[in-house]
């Protein structure tokens, strides 16, 4: 890959890792508003591996 391409490819999972974390915390917000705090993947979705 040339160097745009991968960071492109990086910066695409990067943002589909948030996209799931944001998505399952406002899922979590509406039944249990207190699990969210305690995955690490849901603080932190960049720097976490799922």
């Amino acid at each position: 890959m040339t160097g745009f391409a991968d960071l492109a490819a990086r910066l695409t999972q990067h943002a589909a890792r948030i996209a799931l974390a944001r998505a399952e915390t406002r899922r979590l917000a509406q039944s249990d508003p207190a699990v969210r705090w305690r995955k690490p993947g849901l603080l932190w979705p960049r720097f976490t591996k799922g």
